[in-house]
Formats: C-alpha cells, structure tokens, sequence
C-alpha cells in the first residue's frame, strides 16, 4: 500500500499547486502580467528606425538628375532673392 500525503489525501500537494496558479477573482487576473520578450521589441524598433532612415535617404538620393537641377534651380533662386534683399550696412 502507498504512502499518502500528509493532507489528507492522495493528491493534496497537485490540488494546492492548481489553486495557487488559478486566479481567485477578477483582480487577480489584471495583475497577472503577460510574459514578454525584450529583444522582439528591440529588434522591431531597430527595424522601423532602419526604415525610416532608408525611406529618408530613398527621398533624399533617389531622385531623377531633372528632380536635382530643379531643386537646386529652386535653391539658388532662394539664394538670390535673400542675397537681393540683403542691407548694406556701409551705406548709412
């Protein structure tokens, strides 16, 4: 014949372990926390910062050689137009 636990009966250590790692009420099912992996987060974040750094330098070199001269048309024409409008300071 086996011996039994001291509980009484046969299977009182399990019965215990089920009831310690049920939740009791509704308050202890919010504080159970979600298991979560670190470096998934990690690893995603670094992901959408290279994205976002390709999608950068896709807009800033990815560009047609008439997209670049129309830009830097655009650029000197700003350049001229504050350099027109600048004060001499010699004059006063």
């Amino acid at each position: 014949m086996k011996e039994q636990p001291r509980g009484g009966h046969k299977h009182a250590k399990s019965a215990v372990t089920a009831r310690i790692a049920q939740p009791r009420g509704p308050c202890d099912a919010a504080r159970m926390a979600e298991i979560i992996n670190l470096n998934r987060f990690r690893k995603a974040a670094a992901r959408q910062e290279a994205r976002t750094k390709a999608d950068a330098n896709a807009a800033k070199f990815g560009r047609t050689k008439a997209q670049k001269q129309l830009e830097e048309a655009q650029a000197q024409k700003a350049r001229d137009l504050l350099d027109g409008a600048k004060r001499d300071d010699d004059e006063t």
